[in-house]
């Protein structure tokens, strides 16, 4: 009777490891696809100010929080700011539109994207198509030309609607621009029209060959160093980057934001958020990495933090649930020599900018302003 129980018991234990298992392949590795959901209620627009109201008890994030956010439509796009009324399960906002129209009792959400996607619309910067190759295929990535030869190679991270091509409108962006700085948007596997391998993520493993391949390309049409920004994922291909890259000598510089530097903590907390038993967590962690093939130790970019050389403006938000900032907080008790460190008390994953704009932009100009760079 006793083994029959442990038998039934342990079945259970490995069918539920192995649906474990199977969330963490199909939430942290395969690329998502996911269509966007329109959970706010437009309730009155004006020139200046729109009133939005949640449609679900678990709507967009930030609608109701201080700070500068993106607002999306089907057909369109702005921006909300300061709040200006509140009411019961309603808020007014600064409102500014960027393309489409916005009436009300259209369904619109919250997106940190809270200048127009185009750099040439929303910060008035040309970019041109230019393409480089990995050893899995040729690239396209988009190049804003600069009169300097340090060039900014921008990384974005996993995104979970269908990839758009860069570039992209990065706040990061202008400050550069404005410095003279050459700036590449580095497009690498599984965006859109580009190479996809095994079409899974690997947070910098198998990544950073195709930014390596954007690095060759930029030594060889006159870089003579790199500045390289990382977002989340992007975060994990250029420290990966930073490893394995026999170019990793010619980076003067480098801005984390939110980046996911130990990927076995970060998947560990998105389990945890599901309510799965801390008993279980762990044999479902050990079967996902059987069936990837590899161990979590080879996606912990902390483990061998000294070897790491260039400066380093790190970006991450007291508040976010997706990449847990205890990952920032270790680099940068680990490398105070080399690491600056704007931790933003509130802000979620990625939105350090949408919290404290200020901030955000007076630490990344402080910082490009202090490297040793090429002119």
């Amino acid at each position: 009777m006793f083994l029959g129980i442990a038998l039934a018991a342990g079945l259970v234990l490995l069918a539920f490891s192995l649906y474990v298992s199977e969330v963490v392949r199909r939430g942290a590795f395969e690329p998502t696809r996911l269509p966007p959901r329109f959970d706010l209620e437009v309730l009155h627009v004006a020139d200046d100010r729109v009133t939005l109201r949640p449609l679900a008890p678990n709507a967009s994030g930030h609608w109701n929080e201080a700070g500068l956010w993106g607002l999306r439509w089907p057909e369109g796009h702005g921006r909300v700011g300061r709040i200006l009324e509140t009411g019961q399960n309603e808020v007014t906002r600064e409102w500014t539109g960027f393309d489409g129209e916005l009436f009300p009792g259209i369904g619109a959400r919250i997106d940190p994207a809270a200048f127009p996607l185009d750099p040439r619309v929303a910060f008035g910067i040309e970019f041109r198509t230019v393409r480089y190759r990995s050893p899995i295929g040729q690239f396209d990535g988009a190049l804003c030309d600069g009169s300097r030869a340090t060039w900014v190679l921008f990384v974005h991270g996993k995104r979970a609607a269908r990839p758009r091509k860069p570039p992209y409108s990065y706040p990061v962006l202008p400050l550069a621009a404005d410095r003279g700085f050459p700036c590449l948007d580095v497009a690498y596997r599984n965006d859109r029209d580009a190479p996809a391998s095994d079409g899974l993520h690997w947070y910098g493993l198998a990544e950073w060959e195709d930014l390596d391949g954007a690095a060759r390309f930029a030594l060889d049409h006159g870089a003579v160093d790199l500045i390289l920004v990382g977002y989340s994922m992007g975060g994990a291909i250029v420290t990966s980057f930073l490893y394995r890259s026999d170019l990793a000598a010619r980076v003067a510089g480098v801005i984390l934001d939110a980046p996911v530097l130990d990927l076995k903590a970060v998947v560990d907390s998105g389990i945890r958020r599901r309510g799965v038993p801390h008993a279980l967590v762990r044999p479902g962690l050990w079967i996902a990495a059987l069936r990837l093939g590899t161990g979590w130790a080879a996606f912990d970019y902390l483990k061998d933090a000294e070897r790491l050389r260039a400066p380093i403006l790190l970006i991450h938000g007291g508040s976010d649930p997706v990449v847990p900032v205890a990952g920032s907080d270790r680099l940068a008790r680990l490398r105070r020599d080399i690491v600056t460190y704007l931790h933003v008390p509130g802000a979620t994953h990625g939105t350090a900018w949408n919290v404290d704009p200020a901030a955000y932009e007076s630490a990344v100009c402080a910082f490009l302003d202090s490297l040793p760079i090429a002119t």
